[in-house]
């Protein structure tokens, strides 16, 4: 337990991150619904890290790079071994992670720092 806003980004950031590992294996492991509740749990800990950003331009490159990292995953592991009736959530909750990197480009840019590059912009 932290009161330091930085921290319980980070924090926030942490436990998203693993929860999306744990995600990628539900759905390699052939249980699909514990991962999109997994998965689920690891955006909504994303977008709680976004929140609680402070004025810390390395957590906001953090956060940038790690809602990049979860585009990537769900859309180059999770979503290919998804069952057909899970797709439409799984695509939901991704776009949670596309928010995130939204918001923070958005705030480094009106800070007049340089965010991380989104490699989807070209798709």
């Amino acid at each position: 337990i932290t009161f330091n806003p930085t921290k319980k980004a980070e924090l926030n950031l942490l436990y998203a991150d693993k929860r999306l590992n744990s995600s990628v294996e539900l759905f390699k492991n052939n249980k699909p619904d514990l991962g999109l509740i997994t998965l689920t749990k690891a955006e909504k800990y994303l977008e709680s890290a976004e929140l609680q950003m402070t004025d810390d331009s390395e957590l906001y490159k953090k956060i940038g790079l790690s809602s990049l990292k979860h585009r990537e995953v769900i859309e180059n592991e999770i979503l290919p071994i998804t069952p057909e009736d899970l797709r439409p959530q799984v695509i939901k909750t991704s776009s949670i992670s596309k928010e995130v990197y939204t918001k923070v480009k958005e705030h480094m840019l009106s800070k007049g720092l340089v965010p991380p590059v989104n490699p989807f912009d070209s798709n």
